[in-house]
């Protein structure tokens, strides 16, 4: 190999280790000029508040949140409760713990009983919220108290409040987000929304 050779070698090799290291030279000589920070662009968070929003919205934001990850995480079977259908009062055990929504079938395959399951399963979570249990009893030929206090004909659900007072009657199925509305349009309800608001 002549002095040229290795020369020449040297050059391109020079060459390349400057094509490598010139980009980040100059990164750094032109961040020790830039004044202002780099920005830092975060993802959007989901019920983010704007920025400048009051402690309240903050707090409202947050409990929304709160109740999305509640509405995600329950399904309908965690709400469906047994009651002692032979004691003189089978909801006794809820009151005042839970409102109770009493569905009267047929029978277990009845289509009205199902669609009202399915609408039920659309959002189970604005049941939770509202402290809604679900006690379904489809066999009129045993023996039911419910039935006796109720007396349904056919298909009927019966909601019961917390005081164990009978709030709502209806011999089709309904969708649950009619039935929340109806649930927030009580004076137990309202109440109980507000003095959470207050506790927060």
């Amino acid at each position: 190999m002549t002095k040229d050779d290795i020369r020449l070698a040297t050059i391109i090799l020079a060459v390349v280790l400057g094509l490598m290291v010139l980009p980040r030279l100059l990164g750094l000589v032109f961040a020790a000029f830039d004044s202002e920070p780099a920005s830092v662009v975060e993802p959007p968070v989901r019920n983010a508040p704007a920025p400048g929003t009051t402690p309240r919205e903050r707090q409202e934001a947050r409990q929304e949140a709160a109740a999305d990850a509640v509405r995600a995480a329950v399904p309908l079977e965690a709400l469906i409760v047994r009651v002692d259908n032979t004691t003189p009062d089978p909801l006794a055990p809820l009151r005042w713990k839970k409102r109770v929504l009493v569905i009267f079938a047929p029978s277990p395959q009845d289509p009205r009983l199902k669609r009202q399951l399915d609408l039920l399963r659309e959002a189970p979570s604005l049941l939770a919220e509202r402290d809604v249990a679900v006690v379904i009893d489809a066999d009129p030929a045993a023996p039911s108290r419910l039935r006796e206090i109720y007396r349904p004909v056919d298909f009927t659900f019966v909601l019961i409040d917390k005081a164990g007072e009978q709030a709502l009657r209806k011999p089709v199925p309904w969708a649950v987000d009619d039935l929340a509305t109806f649930i927030d349009s009580l004076p137990l309800r309202q109440q109980e929304v507000a003095e959470r608001r207050r506790g927060n």
